[in-house]
Formats: C-alpha cells, sequence, structure tokens
C-alpha cells in the first residue's frame, strides 16, 4: 500500500487550506469526480499494522490542513442563481459501506454532477460502533481533502472527546474507537490531534435558502431555559450569548430528541422536546425547518411537526457487516434544493455493485417522501430493468 499512502499525501499537500469561508460563486472547484471514485476503492484496502505508521502520518497530515473550527456556521445560498444541492448524511458510525454507497450513487446521477458541485453536510457520529475504524476515517478524511470548503464536518455526541496524558477519552459509554486507537496508535502527537479536530468541529449549521431557513444540528434544540439568550446573529449564524450559556447550549444542540408528544422527559445530558418546544424556538429564531441525526429510525428518516423537523440515520442495512445498525433496514441520505426542500434518498435501494467494495441491501419498500435519484443508463445496465420499476 506504500504507493496508496504517499498518493494520499500529496493529495493533503495539494488541497487547499480548509478554512470553512462560504465558497463565492464565481470560484473555480477542481475537478473531483474521479479523485473520489478512485478514493471509495483505494480506501477500502485493509490497513494492517504494519500500515498503521502510514495511516498515523496521513492523519497528522490531515489534521495540520484543516484548522480548529469555530463552533458555529451559517451558508447562505438564498441569493445564488446556480443549481444549489446540499447533500445531508446522518450518522455513520464507522460504516464504510454506507458512506462509500452514498457517493458511488450520487456518481450515478444523469441530472446534476453531485461530485464536482454539491456541498456535502455531515450531521456528526463518525466514530465508534461500525465495524472498521481505520479504513472508515481514511475514507472520510480524503472525501473532505478532496471536498474542502464543499464538505463541513458536525459535531455529534460521539466526537465529545479529550486526550489525558497522550490516552483519547470519550464522554460516550460504550465507545469503541479510543480505546482501538490508544492500543493501535502509540503516538502522542496524533492522538492529542485527534482529539483536537473533532472536538471542535462546528455543532450547527444554519442554511439560508431561498425559501426556507433550516438548522442542521446533531441532536435538536436547546432547553427552554435558553430561549432568550440562543438568538443567532443573521450575519455569522454566532450564538449571541456568553460563554458559558454557549457551551451549555451548544452541549443541548448534540445531545437532545424531538418526541411527537409534549411529554418531556430529561436528565443531565439528554432531554427530549415536543412541538410547543419546538415551535417556541423555531419562532424566536426565524427557523422553517431541522434536519438532525442522533437516533436510529428503521426506515432512515423519520419526519416530525407536519414535515419540520427530520431525523436521518445513514448507517445500517440488515446485510452489511460494517454497521453497527443493522435494524435500520433502509438508511438514508438527504438533498436540499435551492429552495431548502429536502428529497430523501435511500443509500441501497435497487443499488447493485461490486460486493468487495459496497454491500447491497435487499430492496424494501419504499415510502413517502423518499424520491429515487434520477440515474444514468450505467446504474440501470446495471440493475436490469429492476431500476425503473
Amino acid at each position: 500500500m506504500e504507493n496508496l499512502w504517499k498518493q494520499l499525501i500529496d493529495l493533503l499537500k495539494r488541497a487547499p487550506s480548509t478554512v470553512h469561508t462560504t465558497p463565492s460563486s464565481d470560484e473555480q472547484e477542481p475537478d473531483c469526480r474521479e479523485q473520489i471514485l478512485t478514493a471509495l476503492t483505494e480506501c477500502r484496502k485493509d490497513i494492517n499494522e504494519e500500515d498503521l505508521p502510514d495511516f498515523i502520518t496521513f492523519a497528522k497530515e490531515f489534521f495540520t490542513n484543516n484548522p480548529k473550527q469555530d463552533y458555529y456556521r451559517l451558508l447562505d445560498i438564498s441569493q445564488s442563481d446556480e443549481d444549489n444541492r446540499i447533500v445531508v448524511i446522518g450518522d455513520t458510525h464507522c460504516d464504510y459501506n454506507s458512506l462509500a454507497t452514498i457517493f458511488s450513487k450520487l456518481s450515478l446521477s444523469k441530472d446534476y454532477d453531485y461530485l464536482n458541485n454539491a456541498r456535502f453536510i455531515f450531521l456528526g457520529d463518525y466514530l465508534d460502533r461500525g465495524a472498521i475504524l481505520f479504513e472508515y476515517l481514511k475514507l472520510l478524511f480524503t472525501l473532505k481533502t478532496i471536498l474542502g470548503d464543499r464538505c463541513i464536518l458536525l459535531k455529534g455526541n460521539h466526537e465529545l472527546v479529550g486526550s489525558v496524558e497522550g490516552m483519547l477519552i470519550s464522554r460516550v459509554i460504550p465507545a469503541n474507537s479510543c480505546p482501538l486507537l490508544n492500543e493501535y496508535c502509540n503516538d502522542t502527537e496524533f492522538l492529542d490531534s485527534f482529539a483536537d479536530y473533532f472536538s471542535y468541529l462546528p455543532s450547527y449549521l444554519l442554511l439560508k435558502t431561498r425559501k426556507n431557513n433550516i438548522l442542521l444540528v446533531h441532536g435538536g434544540l436547546p432547553r427552554e431555559e435558553y430561549f432568550d439568550q440562543c438568538l443567532v446573529s443573521d450575519e455569522t449564524g454566532e450564538l449571541i450569548c456568553d460563554d458559558i450559556i454557549r457551551n451549555r447550549i451548544l452541549s443541548n444542540m448534540i445531545w437532545s430528541d424531538p418526541r411527537h408528544m409534549n411529554v418531556i422527559q430529561t436528565t443531565d445530558t439528554r432531554f427530549e422536546f415536543g412541538p410547543s418546544h419546538f415551535d417556541k424556538f423555531s419562532e424566536i429564531n426565524n427557523i422553517d425547518m431541522i434536519l438532525r441525526s442522533h437516533e436510529p429510525v428503521t426506515n432512515g428518516v423519520e419526519s416530525f411537526y407536519d414535515g419540520r423537523l427530520y431525523t436521518i440515520f445513514s448507517t445500517g442495512g440488515n446485510t452489511n457487516p460494517d454497521t453497527g445498525y443493522s435494524y435500520v433496514t433502509n438508511p438514508s441520505f438527504a438533498i436540499i434544493n435551492n429552495d431548502g426542500e429536502p428529497r430523501f434518498e435511500s443509500i441501497y435501494y435497487r443499488l447493485v455493485l461490486a460486493p468487495t467494495l459496497f454491500y447491497y441491501d435487499n430492496p424494501v419498500t419504499i415510502q413517502p417522501p423518499f424520491d429515487d435519484l434520477h440515474l444514468n443508463d450505467e446504474f440501470i445496465k446495471m440493475n436490469g430493468n429492476n431500476a425503473e420499476s
């Protein structure tokens, strides 16, 4: 694998510094399609113990090229005349197959060049519970490098990690990523950089479109006691409050969960909110819709509050060996257009690809609001008439 590691590190060194500023409409993005499709295949090759020094070198180069980020983020496409597509990906939890299949499926679209033009927003929870940590991280870091500012990684509760005396510590129990990294990556600089990178990922993204203002977040909303202190600046997306309150609000937004009724259960860390809580927060902050992840849902997507909040879960598949969530039979992702209208896509439905790279999950019945991608002739040929049924 020596040549592959050299290629990946060369790619990192050639990549522009990702400072997470919104790309201007006249910027020319590099041709990413071939690089991404190559990465989907090459990164899947097993990382053995003798490959770990190369993995560590690659990861440290990635951290150097991706400085610490702010806790907040604003992406405004409301005035854009371009055909913008925002791909939203929920929890992936070290599931290489699902992550790679999303990009492979998008590459087959005949009406839009997603790999060169779309923006990709990940809703957190990259670590723990999946089957292949190192290969997954290699792919995630490579995709982020290729896509640059078109890829935003938000923080989930599984990214609440720190380092103490050269050892990674996770705030989530059970967690298996930190113990594996501690055992096999005996490099204090790498472990400290790993903790810093994931700890400083932004906790939410405000997406302004022509018709809808959308909050993208891992968990959900802050407690009501913070509503009068968590107004959001339209100019920067920054929370207008002091640092102590900001940290509490961001913690709430990583851990909270929506419920269909106004019966609220709460713990010190995690709490639930209902429709009245949602309505009040949305009115104060001028939010039309929320897309979040955090909770596994069997069909990949669950709708709340008359389609104003959606849970998206992007790992699963009952024949997928990479997932820790085989009971999520239809893992999914979302695509948002210029008007802020989400369309939900099944990752595996009607998709048959090389089994050494991606896994095929048995087709399930898709109910609205799912809508299959417009697929090109190559996809139809691979799948036969079933792709058109």
